[in-house]
């Protein structure tokens, strides 16, 4: 992956009949307003992929078996994991995704600073010092992951809950951000409806669909799985200190989420004039600090359908009917597989549809993807990627939080450890 074209990215998050991903409520161009809510997101790969809340084994399994509720945070492993600055990041595109407008979770920092280190827009949040965060729902995919029964459920419970699992974990992968791009984004799918054990799909209206026409693939899998996390990028909380794995080149084709997927769309051409690998793979891999970074957030696993006869180089872009069925109104429905020969199906894709091909590059990016320089290209048609080796240089992912010291000397406090279990 070169350096100067790994800036691709996803920005923020708003529910009309469907849901539109937006960064404001009109867009550079001053097409129709997206209506109703509209959240900041500015999610990226580096806090994805390496923070205590979805990349801590010990939170993984909290999340897994407590209710999305203030109580589960106020002590134990999950308070702990939102000491971590970029835990928190991912956490208000999580709630954000999970639950409705009028559910919310609220976590009370310590009252030491140094412990957790606020930025300046959480100290401004917060009505007096000792005031809590707070996390508020907008997307509704999973509104019962805030039931207080949620782990005592009976077999239904378990199938909803890998269904809510599933779809908060497509949208986190769809809100991957990693220059900070704002760009608007329709992402469609089928949610849990009210009766149990059915489902509807998100409703799409006619402006939605004629100002996002452009279907970029389908996200799916768990990121919420304990076991599928790739230990060499788990984020641990020793003696008070967050402690973020140190990678090498030999981690540049890993994944850390061993069950995160994403395919393109058959329609989508190989070869010269677009590379389906190559573009998903800097949509998924591509850090803030650019360069050749070790791990992605997903697996780029091939073309979600059949590719159509007239495409050209469909041999290079992996294997076809990744998910099955036909598109409903142009939305993926899934079952999808990952690898070939996969036995697990995942039901819950994210489809994803664009205004054009590469609103998540920018127009900086879009440019430099361009081989003649000349700018963003048509709306509509592909861009032109030019293949580049992966860049050798391994560098750090920056912005760190500062070292965190413990409390003051006077105020005595037990360390928390979320190392989780050895690999044998």
């Amino acid at each position: 992956m070169n350096r100067r074209t790994a800036c691709l990215g996803v920005a923020t998050l708003s529910l009309t009949a469907g849901i539109v991903l937006a960064a404001s409520a009109t867009s550079a161009n001053s097409a129709v307003p997206v209506p109703l809510m509209v959240i900041a997101n500015h999610l990226t790969l580096d806090h994805l992929g390496h923070n205590l809340l979805t990349t801590n084994r010990q939170s993984l399994l909290a999340l897994d078996r407590n209710p999305l509720t203030t109580a589960s945070f106020a002590a134990g492993p999950l308070h702990d994991a939102l000491l971590d600055p970029w835990a928190r990041d991912v956490m208000k595109d999580l709630v954000a995704c999970a639950l409705a407008t009028k559910q919310r979770v609220e976590w009370t920092p310590p009252a030491y600073e140094g412990a957790w280190a606020p930025t300046a827009e959480e100290r401004a949040a917060r009505a007096q010092p000792d005031s809590p965060l707070s996390y508020s729902g907008s997307m509704g995919l999973c509104p019962a992951w805030a039931d207080p029964l949620w782990p005592e459920r009976d077999k239904a419970h378990n199938a909803t809950r890998a269904s809510c699992q599933e779809l908060v974990s497509a949208c986190l992968l769809a809100k991957n951000n990693a220059f900070g791009v704002r760009v608007n984004i329709s992402a469609r799918g089928r949610v849990p409806s009210d009766k149990p054990g059915t489902t509807r799909m998100l409703q799409v209206d006619a402006a939605e669909k004629t100002n996002y026409p452009w279907r970029e693939g389908a996200f799916f899998g768990n990121i919420f799985n304990a076991s599928a996390l790739n230990t060499d990028f788990e984020v641990t909380l020793v003696a008070g200190k967050i402690v973020r794995p140190s990678l090498t080149t030999a981690h540049l084709d890993d994944m850390i989420y061993k069950e995160a997927f994403v395919c393109h769309p058959q329609e989508h051409a190989a070869g010269p004039q677009y590379d389906d690998t190559i573009y998903m793979q800097r949509r998924v891999c591509a850090r803030s600090t650019g360069g050749g970074q070790p791990g992605c957030l997903a697996k780029h696993v091939g073309a979600c359908q059949s590719y159509a006869a007239s495409v050209p180089g469909a041999a290079e872009m992996g294997r076809a009917n990744v998910c099955e069925g036909a598109p409903v109104d142009g939305t993926y429905t899934g079952p999808c597989t990952g690898e070939a020969g996969d036995a697990k199906r995942w039901m819950n894709p994210v489809t994803v549809y664009l205004r054009q091909p590469c609103d998540v590059f920018g127009p900086k990016g879009c440019q430099e993807l361009n081989e003649n320089g000349s700018g963003p290209v048509a709306v509509r048609q592909p861009p032109v990627i030019a293949r580049q080796p992966p860049d050798p240089i391994i560098r750090v992912p920056k912005g760190d939080p500062p070292p965190m010291d413990g409390l003051p000397a006077q105020r005595k406090a037990v360390p928390t450890q979320l190392s989780g279990p050895k690999k044998p």
